[in-house]
């Protein structure tokens, strides 16, 4: 199994820094098949401690450890190229399940499930103002609503074709006809199988690292705070940093120009 980010990551795996890198979120699912067969022990990485400063009350030095996350950690061996250029390394993959980013993955499954839902229900209205589709374009509005929400694997569509046929009389010269019409009723339902399948796999992140002892926990803190660090870049590239070239003769004036 390759990593998306070895080629990127071989002049840092050269030298003694340590860095931690997050991998997209459709990474192998293959990697979680031990957790869900009960066979990987999952570490509980608890919320980081009051800082030495923060007064410490008797309730909450007793009371039990918020847990954010669990998981694991595997050694992955890695190589990139052939022969006598062929280079061979050994990273550290931290397998993470985060229980607040499962949870809003949770809720935004669902919320797209319930929109998608009423999407295609609204699909068999036929009132006044409402489009009347032919069955070819309401399969398409079907598609079309499925992979907007992106939920295509998790909503079973059924559809009912039904025929009715209108007597139309004659009309300032119109002859008196007869017309038939094919409407197509659809229904969304959810998926069971389908639904758990996906819920099981939200939450989940893969953070690699050159660091063969680093622990889960400093994985997570690390990573957690990586927006201090890119807070700082940010300043320095996109912004001025409050002091401009000042060409002044006088003490007095660069005080002021400063303060």
């Amino acid at each position: 199994m390759m990593s998306l980010y070895s080629l990127s990551q071989m002049s840092l795996i050269t030298t003694t820094d340590c860095h931690v890198t997050a991998m997209p979120l459709t990474f192998d699912t293959e990697l979680l098949a031990p957790v869900f067969r009960d066979e990987e022990t999952l570490v509980s990485v608890a919320a980081p401690e009051v800082t030495a400063n923060a007064p410490v009350s008797a309730a909450s030095a007793e009371s039990e450890p918020d847990f954010i996350a669990e998981g694991f950690a595997i050694p992955m061996s890695q190589s990139v190229g052939t022969g006598t250029e062929k280079f061979t390394w050994t990273e550290q993959w931290l397998v993470v399940h985060s229980f607040k980013h499962g949870q809003r993955q949770r809720q935004s499954l669902d919320n797209r499930i319930e929109k998608a839902t009423a999407a295609i229900a609204q699909l068999n209205v036929t009132s006044r103002g409402h489009k009347r589709r032919s069955v070819d374009e309401t399969v398409a509005a079907v598609n079309r609503i499925l992979q907007r929400y992106r939920v295509k694997a998790l909503l079973q569509v059924a559809d009912e074709t039904t025929t009715e046929t209108l007597h139309k009389r004659a009309y300032r010269g119109q002859p008196a006809r007869t017309l038939t019409e094919t409407k197509l009723s659809v229904k969304a339902a959810l998926d069971p199988d389908a639904y758990e399948h996906t819920q099981r796999l939200l939450g989940w992140r893969v953070y690699v690292s050159n660091d063969l002892n680093l622990s889960l926990q400093e994985a997570v803190y690390g990573y957690r705070n990586e927006c201090l660090i890119e807070r700082c870049f940010r300043r320095y590239k996109g912004k001025s940093i409050g002091l401009t070239p000042l060409f002044l003769a006088s003490d007095e004036r660069v005080k002021g120009w400063i303060r």
